[in-house]
């Protein structure tokens, strides 16, 4: 099992390394958008990664915060799980100092 998330983590890093070129993170955005494409892929992180392409931090930071939705029996419904992982992902981008 550790073999298997280490190697889920290495690529999360890898796309987030090839979605975020322009832009310098400090480590703390650098893990919070490498735990979003973990749970979220590539694919849900792209909106998110383009915003930190922009230099739009805080528009990265309400995105980030807005992924709180899951489909349950065939209906979009928020999970209370995700708020509290989204809030703390959100957070290095609304930091003053980056």
């Amino acid at each position: 099992m550790d073999a298997e998330f280490a190697r889920r983590v290495a690529r999360s890093e890898r796309e987030v390394r090839n979605g975020v070129r322009k832009q310098s993170l400090n480590q703390a955005q650098f893990d919070a958008v490498v735990s979003l494409a973990y749970n979220a892929g590539a694919r849900g992180s792209r909106g998110t990664w383009k915003l930190v392409e922009k230099g739009d931090m805080t528009g990265a930071a309400i995105n980030i915060r807005k992924m709180t939705k899951t489909t349950i029996n065939g209906r979009l419904v928020v999970a209370r799980g995700l708020v509290s992982r989204r809030a703390e992902e959100a957070e290095p981008f609304l930091a003053p100092s980056r």
